[in-house]
């Protein structure tokens, strides 16, 4: 068997630049996988005789593109896995990605996370409004005292009432699931809902500040 070798000091070189159908180092029994150069200063890594994955000279990492163009380059779909363990958004960490069930994808900027895209709205029952369970709920049951929690700042909520009697809303806000109080500001003409219709709110944090904006009579 020629393995077409030489010893640089320390180094073995393999003098086989090879293929994505023959590469120069075939992993396990399967002769069409494994590590090849596909060019100078380039590793590529191919399975069932298809490139796969390429770093090229100047550390770009491209997947299913052979001419990468930013650090990592992916032509097609990527999936981000639930985050068991989140890191905190900060100054080490912008940029960075992540997904959980209640918001869906996020993306950590300015010290906070964002949401790219929330999961559908939510029928809740209750008069405590988990925000975690999604950003955009709605009650059937009529106005009333509605408590807010895990509002984060910088981001948007909707809530919508669908109950038939006419009955006024009052909110409480929190940041966590009851400690962390936050002040919540209604328009001035904010009264009663309108028997028979729906009322959305909208609601924007802002720091420690709430703002509640109001549509009635909706039909």
């Amino acid at each position: 068997m020629n393995l077409a070798t030489t010893l640089e000091g320390d180094s073995l070189r393999i003098n086989l630049n090879g293929t994505p159908v023959a590469p120069a180092i075939a992993i396990g029994s399967s002769l069409d996988a494994g590590l090849f150069s596909p060019g100078i200063d380039s590793l590529g890594i191919s399975t069932q005789g298809s490139e796969r994955l390429r770093v090229d000279g100047n550390g770009h990492i491209g997947i299913g593109t052979t001419t990468p163009a930013t650090p990592l380059d992916v032509n097609g779909e990527i999936k981000v896995g639930e985050s068991t363990a989140p890191i905190p958004c900060n100054g080490a960490s912008e940029g960075a990605m992540k997904y959980t069930n209640i918001y869906g994808l996020q993306y950590c900027v300015a010290g906070k996370w964002r949401s790219v895209a929330s999961k559908p709205a939510f029928n809740q029952a209750a008069s405590t409004v988990d925000f975690d369970q999604a950003r955009v709920q709605y009650t059937n049951n009529d106005c009333g005292p509605f408590v807010f929690h895990n509002l984060k700042d910088g981001e948007r909520y909707q809530f919508i009432v669908k109950g038939t009697a006419s009955s006024p809303c009052s909110f409480t806000a929190y940041s966590d699931t009851g400690s962390s109080s936050l002040t919540v500001y209604l328009p001035s003409n904010h009264t009663a809902t309108t028997a028979g219709q729906h009322t959305l709110y909208e609601i924007v944090v802002a720091g420690n500040d709430v703002y509640i904006t109001w549509q009635p009579g909706m039909q």
